[in-house]
């Protein structure tokens, strides 16, 4: 049996020189096309990523077209990877692009990780998921372990919208338009 139909979401980290444009097309080539792309912010959370990919990072999210089933989300991580690897810089070795890709349901925004963590559930090839989201009460609120860039309004906004056109592809009839 297949799993619920849900909106793919890739949060994408970039270095500086990088632009959201290029990251579409990018992603746009791999996943199909994109319907709405949040406004970027600094990376101001976690110096992380600031050895390997540089100073001035910037986060964006994106939501694909089309839907997909919930138990496409290993491939989706997997592919991911693969277009880090090849967008890697060739001076420095350090990626380009960090992405994570995640998902809307109707009631929660996941995203997955290569790391495990206790909240994390495993779910194949090296892939954890968690719930970053919950969404009650016409709003998506954050749980203990959620990053602080998910919790910023901006976020939550953005996933809102995206979740008001994911109900209105849920009435279609499945495979219609599914990933």
């Amino acid at each position: 049996m297949p799993g619920p139909r849900v909106k793919p979401i890739f949060s994408v980290l970039f270095s500086e020189g990088e632009s959201i444009s290029r990251c579409q097309e990018i992603l746009e080539e791999a996943f199909g096309s994109i319907e709405a792309i949040s406004e970027p912010f600094l990376f101001l959370f976690s110096d992380y990523y600031r050895k390997e990919m540089g100073p001035d990072l910037q986060k964006v999210l994106f939501a694909v077209e089309s839907l997909m089933e919930s138990d496409g989300i290993v491939p989706l991580k997997k592919l991911s990877m693969q277009i880090e690897e090849k967008h890697r810089h060739l001076e420095t070795g350090g990626r380009r692009f960090n992405i994570d890709p995640g998902f809307l349901s109707l009631n929660q925004f996941v995203l997955t990780s290569r790391k495990e963590a206790a909240h994390r559930i495993y779910l194949a090839s090296e892939i954890f998921a968690e719930v970053a989201l919950i969404y009650s009460r016409g709003k998506y609120r954050p749980l203990d372990w959620t990053y602080p860039d998910f919790r910023l309004d901006r976020v939550s906004g953005f996933l809102r919208r995206v979740r008001g056109r994911y109900l209105r592809q849920l009435k279609s009839p499945p495979g219609t338009e599914v990933l």
